[in-house]
């Protein structure tokens, strides 16, 4: 197919260069301040008990999405639908064949730990409150959580245990289709076709799972804001039917779920939605706009962290009360180590 495009159309190694360094520095921002959120969540959540599991799974789950999305570093080379390595997997594209299925069960998880937390959120407004049941018990809790995810996974994922996903062939399809990767794979050999723009010829179940998995991450993230927007409605119904301190703890989970749906809408739908959308554009330059959005996608869980941190109250005042305690902990020794110092008396030399 021919789609009158040159190499510098698709092929940004400067760019592609600061986006090695910032998937790098998201991981390592996102490693260290994991730690001190999931002690915050499990210490500053005792009366929301089932919220804290919820959230807990939030986080782990993002933190999976983020530790892949890092050891792919795949870049885009729209409108030609096909990707490259440019981290840890570029010296193992063969090796796809096993993290494909990886990257889509941990993409599930992920997309599902999200819409559960918004159910959760609804389960408490009127017109939703018949989920309660699910939410009241934590094994009840396990169940819905192993078994929404135990059936999308066999769905989405099944198939690729058990049919071979030849990416190497995938390849050679696209290099016959698009001549000019010839002059691309010399520079990065790790080209292949993309496994959610191309799907796998003669092989229709590997098709239906790829284009389940195409439209369970769109589908369920309209669907979870949607019941999110009519919680919100709800919201401020309830509060005649709670006293102030439950009302409270009520509004901390809504301030929570507004900030993890306001960071997942901004930092990973929307650049995924811009993707596709030059993409189906064929724009001569999606490419380069493709690889821009894949920068905020990285940053999502250590955004959302930051912003749970400073929004919601109960996690802001015992984040700042630490961080006080801390502070003062250093001052504290920093004065006892100079009042130690032996002082010195000046001395008048005899002459």
């Amino acid at each position: 197919m021919d789609l009158n495009l040159s190499l510098s159309d698709i092929y940004h190694p400067a760019i592609v260069t600061y986006y090695n360094y910032s998937l790098l520095l998201s991981f390592c921002l996102t490693t260290i301040i994991l730690i001190p959120a999931i002690y915050v969540v499990l210490t500053q959540s005792k009366k929301a008990q089932m919220f804290k599991y919820l959230l807990l799974n939030q986080l782990l789950w993002s933190y999976l999405f983020c530790a892949i999305f890092v050891l792919e570093g795949n870049v885009p080379l729209f409108p030609i639908p096909g990707i490259y390595f440019s981290s840890i997997m570029k010296w193992f594209p063969e090796k796809m064949n096993i993290v494909l299925p990886i990257h889509l069960f941990i993409s599930v998880g992920h997309t599902q730990s999200y819409f559960l937390a918004c159910l959760y959120k609804v389960s408490y407004a009127s017109a939703f409150n018949k989920l309660q049941f699910w939410f009241e018990d934590p094994r009840k809790l396990e169940a819905i959580v192993g078994g929404l995810l135990i059936i999308f996974s066999t769905i989405i994922v099944g198939p690729f245990l058990f049919y071979n996903y030849d990416v190497l062939q995938l390849r050679q399809v696209l290099l016959d289709e698009y001549p000019l990767l010839h002059q691309l794979i010399v520079h990065e050999p790790s080209v292949i076709a993309s496994p959610v723009m191309t799907f796998p010829r003669n092989c229709t179940i590997l098709t239906v799972a790829l284009t389940a998995y195409g439209l369970y991450i769109p589908l369920t993230f309209i669907s979870g804001f949607s019941i999110y927007l009519i919680f919100l409605r709800q919201a401020f119904l309830v509060k005649d039917f709670m006293n102030d301190k439950t009302y409270h703890n009520y509004l901390v989970v809504v301030h929570a779920k507004s900030v993890q749906i306001c960071s997942v809408s901004l930092f990973l739908f929307i650049p995924f939605l811009i993707q596709f959308i030059v993409f189906s554009a064929r724009l001569r330059h999606a490419s380069l706009i493709a690889l821009l959005a894949h920068f905020p996608a990285s940053y999502h869980l250590f955004v959302e962290i930051i912003a749970l941190f400073y929004f919601v109250r109960p996690y802001r005042e015992f984040f700042m009360k630490t961080m006080g305690k801390i502070r003062m902990k250093v001052t504290t020794k920093s004065e006892s180590e100079s009042q130690q110092m032996p002082t010195l008396k000046p001395t008048l030399e005899s002459s």
